[in-house]
């Protein structure tokens, strides 16, 4: 089963590979079967795909992407029993309701977004059954309705990021504006906006790792930047993911902001 665009799709297996393995009987060998990863993440993005806000949406879309291949590519170098992916979903089609039920049904066990407050009432407006375990908003200055919603800090007003680093930008903010700016589809030069879609991704999956499940503890583990312990960029993700696995705490240095991850216990 896998899940494409936010939809379930089955594989069915043919009928006529179906009979030959039951003409073989016991003399054909069962089939090694994959272990489940330790960790299997899906993330479900709610963005604003059409409407007047488009434009960013499609933007922040892109640098959830990014993100997620950054984190793959981590996954592997670090070597560890870990998957990972992302659905998209339009919150301005039908409604954040309605993008978030179907990203729940898509097996998501962590929502990035809304972005606006009408958005998170709708959130919490849904029957606790339909309810994600951790939502991260990368939003600025928004009331959270559940425990389980994460909020960024605060950030300055929207902008663009410079890729040169020729204007006090952190060295890790510019090489993530060269890689947005250099990654299809061309958009445009990387905002703030992106800045925090791509944490609110990382911040996903790591706190998935911090907690050790995709469950409701993962809010838990992100809090503010820890005044002690090692600090982790974008750039050594794998080294971050080794430090949460051995119940070290960190502080992720992204690109719009610290943030802590504390493993349990």
């Amino acid at each position: 089963m896998r899940v494409v665009n936010g939809k379930v799709v089955v594989v069915a297996v043919s009928l006529a590979t179906a009979l030959v393995a039951s003409s073989c009987g016991d003399s054909m060998p069962a089939a090694d079967t994959a272990p489940e990863p330790r960790i299997d993440l899906i993330v479900g993005d709610v963005l604003p795909l059409t409407g007047h806000s488009a434009g960013l949406g499609v933007s922040a879309q892109k640098a959830a992407q990014i993100a997620v291949e950054k984190l793959n590519h981590a996954i592997g170098d670090a070597n560890v029993d870990h998957s990972l992916e992302i659905v998209h979903e339009d919150g301005a089609a039908r409604g954040v309701a309605h993008a978030t039920r179907e990203l729940i049904g898509a097996g998501a066990g962590c929502i990035v977004g809304p972005r606006a407050r009408s958005g998170m009432a709708a959130l919490a407006a849904l029957p606790p059954s339909l309810r994600p375990a951790v939502v991260i908003s990368p939003r600025a200055r928004l009331r959270a309705p559940r425990r389980a919603i994460v909020v960024l800090p605060p950030a300055g007003p929207q902008r663009s990021i410079s890729g040169d680093g020729g204007d006090g930008e952190p060295r890790s903010t510019a090489a993530f504006a060269s890689l947005y700016d250099s990654t299809d589809p061309p958009i445009g030069p990387a905002r703030t906006s992106d800045a925090r879609q791509f944490d609110a991704v990382v911040l996903c999956y790591l706190s998935a790792v911090a907690a050790g499940t995709t469950g409701p503890r993962m809010a838990a583990s992100v809090g503010p930047p820890r005044r002690w312990g090692r600090h982790y960029t974008w750039q050594h993700l794998s080294d971050a993911i080794l430090a949460l696995e051995a119940g070290a705490p960190i502080t992720y240095r992204g690109v719009s902001g610290r943030y802590g991850l504390t493993p349990p216990g």
